[in-house]
């Protein structure tokens, strides 16, 4: 698969990512960089024992290292985590409020694994 076929099926503009990082191996490496550092996995950890602090570092963290990398949709869904993360942790005995991060959390996972799967074919 080519690296523009890899934006293409995520439903990213490539031209986009072209325009900010107009060489292919530094798409690339940013790319490996994206599936390297853990953040998604960090993040999930986190959650699983209610550590918000951490939790919001890796959800700001993932978010800003999927926009480097053209990966809007990641970086939107981790956004919405990071911003359900906040509510969470004002409001920690609000059980509607983690409904809402259990739901951003699986929109994430979905958009998360789906860019990761597509990065085997590359």
């Amino acid at each position: 698969m080519e690296v523009y076929e890899f934006y293409e099926a995520l439903g990213e503009n490539y031209s986009a990512v072209l325009k900010r990082i107009p060489d292919k191996e530094a798409i690339l490496d940013m790319l490996k960089e994206y599936r390297d550092i853990d953040h998604f996995d960090e993040l999930k950890n986190a959650l699983d024992v209610s550590d918000y602090e951490k939790a919001l570092l890796h959800a700001g963290a993932l978010a800003e290292l999927s926009l480097n990398a053209g990966l809007s949709e990641t970086a939107k869904e981790a956004n919405c985590v990071r911003d359900a993360i906040e509510n969470v942790s004002k409001n920690s005995d609000d059980e509607i409020m983690k409904q809402v991060l259990a739901k951003a959390f699986k929109k994430l996972d979905s958009s998360y694994v789906k860019a990761d799967f597509m990065l085997d074919g590359l």
